[in-house]
């Protein structure tokens, strides 16, 4: 008797086309060799029913019901075999197949699992074969390439998932899924795609989602215009991890039922045209890439996706947050953590109204925070705002004020040293109830105040000043119905108290009595400063001063805005800046309390002063205990006017257009007038006389004898004037007129703002 193949061949039409059984004109010999067959037949199969049908379990696979699980068996496929229609899951993952089984699987139209094998190359035929399939699974197989399909006489009309994820494939063809015009999710995520040609996706009309989460982990550092066009009907569309840098524009155009776009952990550096076609997008994911700025205007991308819910910058590299956003009138979740953000615009977050989550974490927005100018004018109504690890050491009474009535305030991972009092009035804080009770073990405070439900207040720092002006906060905290069980606040100063809970300390511990000099704390105080308004002209040297006192060592730093943006003067300007001094005058007392105060007079020197040099200044003081700020010093250049262009002396034949051109600079920007010397400027009078607002020159049409004459440019701001004069001679039939010589018979101004 031979010995059977190992695969899916149906035993028993190998056993009646067999020559192997020669059964001998003997009832004996008739009955043991039906004997043997049977008993082999029952060995070798798993017979049972589904519907009341026989379906035969190949060797080695498992089968239930209508499921045949024939994975890691390694079996060698051997046509044809036989398959009931019922079928509903055939598994052939995990054999080290090289070829799709065409004969094996024809008849199964539910579920085929192939991943984990060794299909390398799809043919069009193999393609094809898949025609009466649903769902189809390539995972892991190491296919580089997928066949041309535009060409398959019969479009593939069942599938609906194909899933080619983890493989090598590193080009998608044009009209590569061209005869699958019914497949819904498309599973392409971790392969080495590096490009896909713009009609990739032709006939993938039916699409609802086809790409979520299925196109991330691949090497498309380029995505062409139009790409996505024919996917019409998608709505979710995953590419992260893909080491994207540019999009062409219009690369969504037409896509407009996309509402997800996950775009995390690539290179992108700048919001583009590539956003136009989203009319309906909710969600972008923008996280973990190189964005290093954000359009402002009229003109922003941003315009173009109006209808967004939720967007995420986190893990960027964007220095300032202008106005971008007060567009997205429906924005209710922003993400702008772990940025290097040191500056937010004035008006940033206005009329967004419908705001309730931002994110601010992991920046360098300490001053912005801490002098109270935050969000100033916003009128905000957020339920959750975080701004932890920013290096904040001092909560101020301001902080709070334009956020509306928060339920979740994060402010983990700050050195808090200093609450002032009241900082959280407004927020209802009185009356919480703690039903949930943990902290988080880490120098910083984070606050949660939920004003529903598991309300609570987290405080965690070890950092804080225990003097008297924490007394309303210990008292406060010790008169509501807040948990202390969830507060941790250890003091760093005065030394007796160091390392003491707060709570444990009775309020006749909490004093700023004497050894004190004058009543000072041991954190910054700002003594004096420059006035707010400083104005000089242009080449000279001017000195900004910032006199402060506070407990050593105390350091001072000053910072500028230009337009909105904070940078350190000291590195923004430095050709134009000398050095900071800010140790030019100090002095240092007895030690007092514990520690040693400091007064220091701070000197920022701006020589040969320039436009370059305007903005707004500021200095702050940083010591262990906390900081101070001065107010903002707006520095502004004066100069008197210069002519940078001079007009030029014209001679015109009568009838011919005559041009002047005269132009200057200067601080505040000079206001040009332009006289006519010795007589009647009838080129005004007869509307012949023209200036445009954009140009520097000054025009006379249709010109008469009556014209000639001396023409004076006069420049003039509050500083003082210049002025230059050009002579008009104009060739033609003469005119006699009469001139009063030594007088200006009459002037005529015209300013470049109103035009003529």
């Amino acid at each position: 008797m031979t010995t059977p193949k190992v695969g899916f061949d149906d035993p028993l039409e190998k056993f009646s086309s067999s020559n192997a059984f020669r059964i001998p004109n003997s009832s004996v010999t008739m009955l043991l060799s039906s004997y043997c067959i049977l008993a082999f037949i029952v060995m070798m199969l798993d017979v049972h029913r589904v519907c009341g049908i026989a379906i035969v379990c190949p060797c080695g696979c498992r089968c239930k019901s209508s499921r045949i699980d024939c994975s890691q068996t390694l079996c060698r496929l051997t046509p044809p075999s036989r398959f009931s229609e019922r079928t509903t899951h055939l598994d052939l993952s995990e054999n080290n197949l090289e070829f799709i089984p065409e004969n094996v699987i024809i008849k199964n139209n539910k579920l085929r699992l192939l991943s984990e094998n060794r299909i390398e190359n799809l043919t069009t035929n193999e393609f094809s074969s898949l025609s009466g399939v649903v769902s189809v699974n390539l995972r892991r197989n190491g296919i580089v390439h997928l066949p041309d399909t535009h060409y398959i006489v019969t479009t593939i009309h069942h599938i609906k998932t194909l899933d080619l994820s983890e493989n090598l494939i590193e080009v998608l063809e044009a009209y590569t899924f061209a005869a699958f015009p019914t497949l819904t999710n498309l599973n392409l995520s971790y392969n080495n795609l590096f490009a896909i040609h713009r009609d990739a996706f032709i006939e993938l009309l039916e699409m609802p989602s086809a790409l979520f989460r299925y196109l991330r982990g691949n090497q498309l550092m380029q995505i062409e215009s139009l790409t996505f066009r024919p996917l019409t009907g998608l709505v979710n569309l995953d590419l992260s991890h893909c080491l994207i840098t540019t999009f062409g524009d219009g690369t969504f155009l037409d896509v407009n039922k996309l509402k997800t776009l996950n775009l995390t952990h690539n290179r992108i550096e700048k919001i583009g045209g590539w956003l136009f076609g989203l009319n309906s997008l909710l969600t972008i994911d923008l996280s973990y890439n190189n964005i290093e700025e954000l359009d402002d205007g009229e003109a922003s991308m941003w315009t173009l996706v109006t209808t967004l819910e939720w967007v995420s910058l986190a893990h960027n590299r964007v220095p300032y947050v202008p106005t971008t956003f007060k567009i997205l009138k429906r924005l209710k979740y922003l993400y702008l953590n772990h940025n290097q953000i040191r500056s937010v615009a004035g008006d940033a977050f206005l009329g967004l109204n419908q705001l309730l989550r931002l994110d601010l974490s992991g920046n360098l927005l300490n001053e912005f925070f801490e002098n109270g100018e935050a969000f100033d004018g916003s009128k905000l109504s957020l339920k959750e705002l975080a701004i932890a690890a920013n290096d904040i050491s001092v909560v101020s009474v301001r902080m709070f004020e334009h956020i509306g009535r928060i339920e979740t305030l994060d402010v983990d991972q700050n050195p808090i040293s200093v609450i002032e009092e009241n900082a959280f009035e407004g927020h209802d804080l009185r009356n919480l109830s703690n039903k949930k009770r943990s902290f988080k073990k880490s120098v910083g405070l984070q606050l949660n105040l939920k004003q529903k439900s598991a309300k609570l207040l987290i405080i965690n720092t070890s950092s804080m000043v225990c003097d008297c002006n924490i007394k309303w906060f210990h008292e406060w905290i010790r008169l509501s119905n807040i948990s202390q069980a969830a507060i941790r606040i250890k003091c760093s100063y005065p030394k007796k108290n160091n390392g003491t809970d707060l709570f444990d300390l009775k309020d006749s511990f909490l004093t700023c009595d004497s050894p004190y000099v004058n009543n000072f704390p041991p954190h910054p105080q700002l003594l004096d400063h420059s006035e707010t308004l400083i104005k000089t002209t242009v080449g000279e040297t001017q000195k900004l001063t910032c006199n402060v006192t506070g407990a050593t060592p105390l350091n001072i730093e000053w910072n500028v805005y230009h337009n909105g943006q904070k940078s350190l003067a000291s590195q923004s300007v430095e050709n134009f800046y000398a050095d900071i001094h800010s140790l030019t005058h100090s002095r240092t007392l007895e030690l007092q309390n514990d520690f040693i105060r400091t007064y220091l007079y701070s000197e920022l020197i701006l020589k040969n002063v320039s436009v370059d040099d305007e903005g707004e200044y500021r200095c702050s003081a940083r010591n262990s205990y906390g900081a101070v700020h001065s107010p903002r010093i707006k520095f502004a250049t004066v100069e008197e006017p210069v002519l940078v262009v001079l007009p030029e002396n014209v001679t015109a034949d009568i009838g011919s257009t005559v041009t002047f051109r005269c132009a200057a600079r200067g601080r505040p920007l000079p206001v040009l007038k332009w006289q006519k010397q010795g007589g009647t400027m009838y080129a005004a009078e007869e509307k012949r006389l023209h200036v445009k607002p954009d140009e520097d020159s000054f025009y006379i049409t249709e010109v008469k004898k009556t014209d000639e004459g001396l023409y004076k440019c006069v420049a003039e701001n509050f500083l003082g004037r210049a002025e230059a004069s050009a002579l008009l001679i104009v060739r033609g039939k003469s005119i006699n007129f009469d001139v009063r010589s030594g007088f200006i018979h009459r002037t005529y101004y015209y300013m470049h703002q109103f035009g003529v």
